[in-house]
């Protein structure tokens, strides 16, 4: 078993003969990444051995992450870009994400059923899109009828 020496330092370079070259594209990295904090969408990770970045390779490429396949290639030493690394070490902030919290917000009665509305209307039109292509398909209603169960509670209160 591995014995644990604390947290991991905040720069190393896996070729100690480079280190110098290596924490001066960390630098780079961090005032690039400063000027955004949402995902690109990938990522990049070295090794220090070619063998064990090429199995991690091919073992993790298409691992099923939360709803996303991710996506691994081995790219050999002599094709990776220079300033790949660059600025690598900025803090990453946290996106805002205003869609979920509209959809996460408190809904009067009314504003739900514009949205159930406009719900059966959209599985409407995909059902006849089907249909016209000739697709048999049935699949349960996209909409959770709730407005039904609300007056009921509001009916039945104190």
């Amino acid at each position: 078993m591995a014995a644990f020496d604390g947290p991991a330092k905040p720069l190393l370079s896996l070729n100690p003969q480079e280190d110098a070259k290596f924490k001066k594209e960390v630098a780079q990295v961090r005032r690039r990444a400063s000027k955004t904090g949402n995902s690109k969408g990938y990522g990049f990770v070295e090794f220090e051995s070619e063998d064990v970045a090429k199995i991690a390779a091919e073992t993790m490429n298409n691992y099923l992450f939360g709803e996303r396949l991710l996506k691994c290639h081995f790219i050999p030493p002599e094709n990776v870009h220079e300033e790949l690394f660059r600025e690598w070490h900025m803090p990453f902030k946290k996106p805002s994400y205003p869609a979920v919290k509209r959809y996460s917000q408190n809904r009067s009665l009314v504003q739900k059923l514009r949205m159930e509305e406009r719900f059966k209307k959209k599985e409407k039109l995909l059902r006849k899109r089907l249909a016209k292509k000739g697709i048999d398909y049935s699949f349960p209603s996209l909409v959770k009828v709730l407005h039904k169960n609300e007056e009921n509670a509001s009916n039945t209160g104190p």
